[in-house]
């Protein structure tokens, strides 16, 4: 069934890629900042519930957010089993549309909203989407990754799928987003 979510999500600037940084302490907790001049962005990623079947990491292309370029941000998904595993998203694969469902400015944005035909843009905004299911099929040891950009105002951001929990299979996960000044 295909019902229609209607969203405001707001990105702005254009890439830009640069470096690459990734840290992920004991606790499943991964943090990565970094500063220049203007704004830069902080993560927390923490695994809440599941038996790390499928474990989510990212790794942090740029940190820094001025306004001619945004943080560039790469989520990836490995089946850490020895089967294949299938988890459900929405649209776009493979992880569906991110953002803080509390602030409009906080999306992670990647050009395949702009291709995917179950999601409606206007420029760096969703206006719209399909509530439909994507099973992603991850075979033993394989990884499923998408680089996003993300540009906000300075303050702290909890990244939802769809204002649902981030869930991978039977794993949720939290990312939450912290934008600071330099």
């Amino acid at each position: 069934m295909n019902r229609r979510c209607v969203l405001s999500a707001i990105g702005t600037s254009t890439l830009a890629l640069s470096g690459c940084l990734d840290n992920r302490t004991e606790g499943g907790t991964a943090e990565d900042s970094g500063s220049t001049d203007g704004r830069s962005v902080t993560i927390a990623l923490t695994h809440v519930a599941g038996d790390e079947a499928i474990s989510f990491s990212y790794n942090v292309h740029r940190s820094e957010i001025t306004e001619e370029s945004p943080a560039v941000i790469e989520l990836i998904a490995k089946n850490e089993t020895e089967s294949e595993i299938e988890y459900g998203t929405g649209a776009p694969s493979p992880f569906g549309a991110l953002y803080d469902p509390d602030s409009p400015e906080a999306i992670l944005w990647t050009e395949k909203y702009v291709e995917s035909q179950h999601v409606e843009t206007d420029g760096r905004r969703i206006t719209g989407m399909n509530d439909i299911g994507i099973s992603v099929r991850l075979s033993p040891g394989e990884s499923r990754s998408e680089t996003y950009e993300f540009t906000a105002s300075p303050g702290s951001y909890s990244i939802q799928r769809t204002g649902n929990p981030l869930t991978l299979g039977g794993e949720t996960y939290e990312l939450d987003i912290t934008i600071s000044e330099t």
